[in-house]
């Protein structure tokens, strides 16, 4: 009687306790403060010296990087291409390499399709970017004469790849001239 008891006892605490632990985790979660996407923009204009963002800025620029995001969302495989590796699968159990070969560059040039217009849309989100940023404002040539040219070319691109409400820091470092670059060509003009 008095092992069923105890028996009892010691499931009920752990039970409480795993009731705890779950509880703790799930508020901590929630109390996670957000992380800023726009982080790395702001660094680099405070390490430039050019002046910050103002509240209409980050919202525009937000907006565009929740935009590209939405209208990027992964897409499966067009019926084209799904159709090209039915081909090709089939051309190479049928033996048949020259068959095999066109539907193999079939596939290659919808990807190839696929890269170039993503390339121009983050263009273009570059260019609408730097259009908010105000070139009256010397922001730009701020950041430029700070990282380069390539380096402010892929800080801003890079805003593509960041989540437009919360996300990880990627950050900047110092670049091999002493300035702030991004990881990838820091400092590089």
């Amino acid at each position: 009687m008095k092992t069923k008891r105890n028996t009892k006892q010691w499931l009920i605490s752990l039970l409480v306790l795993g009731l705890i632990c779950t509880a703790t985790t799930v508020l901590a979660q929630q109390n996670k403060p957000r992380m800023n996407p726009l982080a790395p923009l702001e660094r680099a204009l405070s390490a430039a010296g050019a002046a910050e963002l103002s509240p209409e800025q980050e919202g525009e620029i937000q907006s565009l990087m929740l935009q590209f995001r939405e209208d990027h969302q992964i897409q499966l495989e067009t019926t084209d291409l799904q159709n090209a590796h039915k081909a090709y699968e089939e051309a190479i159990l049928n033996g048949d390499s020259t068959a095999a070969a066109s539907q193999a560059a079939l596939m290659a040039n919808a990807r190839i399709d696929a890269m170039v217009q993503r390339q121009i849309e983050v263009a273009d989100f570059a260019i609408n970017v730097i259009a908010i940023l105000d070139p009256e404002s010397g922001r730009a040539d701020a950041l430029i004469e700070q990282m380069g040219t390539r380096g402010f070319v892929r800080l801003v691109t890079g805003l593509v790849n960041r989540p437009a409400r919360a996300g990880l820091g990627a950050g900047l470092r110092e670049g091999p001239r002493g300035g702030r670059g991004l990881r990838l060509g820091a400092g590089v003009p």
